[in-house]
């Protein structure tokens, strides 16, 4: 702390805090569960408050004699008993100990704050790098927040929020609960994509994962008018926008790449150009990002934008932050931090994932959880498995040409089962069977 300053404190409010602990002990469990012996300023009223807490818990009596009993050396050193009872009589009652353990709490946070500032300025004056600087500092800041006070939600609360969000799906009616993907089979089986998911599409090179998962970027930012956030770790922007204004415009994504496209199309890619243009989408393609970063990015671009939807191609291209002895703990670490991330935004988070090469071994080449590359922590962590196949790809006179299986292996929500989607990949995009049956 600066010296020539006083760090914010309140010394009055920490006595009272522990003389209303003293002369009534149920107090205890009111303040215990906005402060800490360490929001304490005084070191000494810090350890006090620990061996009421302690006591309260071991089920023991509280007054001036049993906590003289229980730590005479702390009493001591705060005075010896007398002071021990001035602090009991510092207050009338209790009535009032919950504010004044928020008097304590603000003060505590307020030096957290300055405690930060602190350490970030250090950092920056070791000239570190710029972008491990700002992450570190965000997160200790983030940190603050975080060790604030954790409410316990009566059930009946929660029941209330949980009847309402029914009869507003009861009015609609139209069964999907979460934001829709644009794929009317596959909304129908997950009722859609819901707020704090981790949604892991995974499948072997060439099913179209990346493209199955712009596809439902596009739906949500374009027709839902929704924004999105999409971390493009192994392609560059430009390629992603390619991808994106080919399946608008429906020319052919390698002509546009070339520039061999036929001249009536040109239209077709200014009309689209428009149209993604005002698309609220954001994409990052800085590669080797931590997965550290990712969070700081998301959470700047909730702040900003207020990003319903957020997209990372794909997960095995992230880094983890901080050491680990093999890549599988790296993986378990980067697969909870994706999952923290959806919680702490409230959004769906789609990871795109590689599945090992042990699939092309097997004569049934459908993909199982158990294929997932560093499979244990992402089967474990994630809310839906999407598992990518097309048959054929493996089976030149395969009756289901061009098909895609969207396998939901799994379902924390919902019962695991495959739809089914039309792959266009001259035009980087899937289409609904339906849809087309329709056309025909």
């Amino acid at each position: 702390m600066d010296n020539l300053r006083q760090p914010p404190m309140n010394l009055d409010a920490e006595k009272a805090v522990l003389g209303s602990m003293l002369i009534d002990p149920d107090t205890i469990d009111v303040v215990a569960d906005i402060i800490g012996p360490g929001d304490f300023y005084s070191p000494l009223y810090g350890k006090l408050f620990e061996v009421l807490l302690s006591t309260r818990q071991a089920g023991d009596a509280i007054n001036v004699v049993t906590v003289n009993n229980r730590a005479s050396e702390l009493v001591k050193r705060l005075g010896g008993v007398s002071a021990l009872i001035e602090i009991s009589n510092s207050v009338p009652s209790s009535a009032e100990a919950e504010a004044y353990a928020k008097i304590v709490q603000q003060k505590s946070i307020l030096r957290a704050v300055i405690r930060a500032a602190m350490e970030s300025q250090k950092d920056a004056y070791d000239d570190l790098d710029a972008d491990e600087v700002l992450q570190k500092a965000q997160q200790r800041f983030l940190n603050i927040g975080l060790s604030s006070r954790v409410e316990a939600h009566p059930i009946s609360d929660v029941v209330a929020c949980v009847m309402e969000r029914i009869d507003e799906l009861q009015e609609r009616r139209s069964g999907i609960s979460g934001l829709e993907t644009g794929f009317y089979d596959l909304d129908n089986a997950t009722s859609g994509l819901h707020e704090g998911e981790l949604i892991i599409i995974a499948g072997r090179p060439a099913m179209g994962k990346t493209t199955f998962a712009l596809d439902i970027v596009r739906h949500v930012a374009i027709e839902l008018k929704k924004p999105a956030l999409i971390f493009s770790l192994e392609m560059p922007r430009e390629q992603v926008v390619i991808k994106l204004m080919s399946a608008i415009s429906g020319v052919n994504g390698q002509a546009i790449r070339t520039g061999f496209f036929a001249k009536e199309d040109w239209p077709k890619l200014v009309e689209a150009s428009g149209i993604l243009g005002d698309a609220p989408i954001a994409i990052v393609d800085e590669p080797g990002l931590s997965v550290g970063k990712c969070r700081m990015l998301a959470r700047r671009m909730k702040q900003q934008r207020d990003i319903h939807l957020v997209m990372v191609d794909y997960m095995q291209l992230l880094v983890a932050d901080g050491r680990y002895e093999s890549r599988q703990q790296e993986m378990s670490a980067i697969t909870k931090d994706l999952k923290l991330m959806a919680r702490e935004l409230q959004v769906p988070v789609i990871a795109l994932s590689q599945l090992n090469r042990a699939v092309e071994m097997r004569q049934d080449k459908r993909p199982t959880l158990a294929d997932l590359r560093e499979s244990g922590e992402i089967e474990q962590s994630a809310d839906v498995v999407m598992l990518l196949y097309r048959e054929d790809y493996y089976k030149k006179d395969s009756d289901k040409p061009g098909i895609t299986e969207i396998m939901l292996a799994k379902q924390r929500m919902g019962t695991p089962c495959t739809v089914e989607l039309k792959f266009m990949p001259a035009l980087s995009r899937f289409e609904n069977l339906s849809m087309l049956e329709e056309l025909i």
